[in-house]
């Protein structure tokens, strides 16, 4: 026959409450700063090379090209609709946010503007990766466009 001799006290409410936090945050995939991420980066990546090879001369034409992004031209030619494949909710925007050089812009038809020849590459994000980086406004996705930097020789 086993005896036990000892009692046994449960911690208090609040101490399991600090401790299950204190577990769950250290143990949930923090990565220290010092050591790089071995997760793939985001979205669907369309290239310099991929950029040329399309024959675009904007970044509109670019993406009607090479992108998995739906689009509909205006009766100008100029960017009408863009959406993304399905619907990500029927309460918010489907059409993908659209940031160059990481600066949100307001209206997606900037696309016609921006020559593809200064363009180094474009990500395009689908609705939970955009809503990750940008909120709510992105549930449609996002397209991040990266220029090329040139630098001008110092006089």
């Amino acid at each position: 026959m086993l005896r036990f001799d000892r009692t046994c006290t449960l911690p208090s409410p609040r101490n399991s409450l600090v401790a299950a936090g204190l577990f769950l945050t250290l143990g949930c995939g923090w990565i220290h700063p010092a050591k790089e991420s071995v997760a793939t980066p985001a979205g669907h990546l369309i290239t310099s090379r991929a950029i040329v090879a399309s024959g675009g001369t904007t970044a509109w034409d670019v993406l009607k090209r090479t992108s998995f992004i739906s689009t509909r031209d205006d009766k100008s030619g100029g960017p009408g609709k863009m959406w993304h494949r399905g619907h990500g909710t029927i309460y918010l925007n489907d059409t993908p946010l659209v940031a160059v050089d990481g600066v949100p812009q307001t209206d997606f038809h900037v696309l016609g503007t921006i020559l593809a020849s200064t363009i180094d590459n474009i990500r395009i994000l689908n609705a939970t990766e955009g809503a990750y980086m940008y909120g709510t406004r992105a549930g449609g996705g996002a397209i991040l466009i990266q220029t090329r930097i040139e630098i001008l020789p110092q006089r």
